[in-house]
């Protein structure tokens, strides 16, 4: 659970050209770590124990927002009901009664919303994969610290290959980034259910 300036600090020793940010501003490398911290989520699936959370979702009709930090839904219960993944195409086509108050059986994802067969009558709760935080200097890491040298190994990889792309630090900094997640993925993650995609 790192500060940005801990991360910054590892960075600079990491890539030892920027010391005191000779090369790259404080503000670069910043973008830089939070890109590799955004990488080192999706790179699990988001399902880093960090990025599990659930929320009670407020309905005025059948469709309601997705919280603002939502990536993929795991599951949705209307009261003690479970609901099945459902689409709202389908359900358009067959004539369903979208605005009938009732129990629903079923949710659908559509244009940033989440909605259900029906208007519920009882509370709805979604359990979902949730993107963090960008880092601040009030925003620390919600991971542990061991994902720093993921994130930081990353960060450079994404400073050689953007500004110095010919340098072979930069993939040298991949491969090492792709070492420490493989690394890290044994804390939290059956490795047999996952896969991991380096995204350049």
């Amino acid at each position: 659970m790192s500060t940005l300036d801990t991360l910054l600090s590892k960075f600079n020793n990491d890539v030892r050209i920027n010391k005191s940010f000779k090369l790259w501003t404080s503000d670069v490398v910043t973008e830089f770590i939070n890109q590799a911290y955004f990488q080192v989520q999706k790179d699990g699936n988001f399902d880093w124990s960090q990025n599990q959370a659930s929320a009670v979702l407020s309905f005025s009709n059948n469709e309601a927002d997705v919280p603002s930090d939502f990536i993929t839904v795991n599951l949705v219960k209307a009261g003690d009901v479970t609901l099945e993944r459902g689409d709202k195409l389908e359900m358009v086509d067959r004539n369903i009664d979208l605005t009938a108050v009732g129990s629903p059986s079923k949710y659908y994802l559509y244009g940033g919303k989440i909605g259900l067969d029906k208007v519920p009558n009882s509370t709805v709760t979604i359990y979902y994969r949730k993107q963090l935080p960008d880092l601040t200097s009030v925003v620390n890491s919600e991971l542990p610290a061991r994902f720093d040298k993921a994130i930081v190994k990353y960060a450079a990889y994404l400073g050689f290959s953007t500004y110095l792309p010919n340098d072979q630090r930069g993939e040298l900094r991949l491969r090492d980034y792709e070492m420490q997640i493989n690394t890290v993925s044994n804390y939290q993650i059956d490795d047999s259910s996952v896969t991991f995609n380096y995204s350049r």
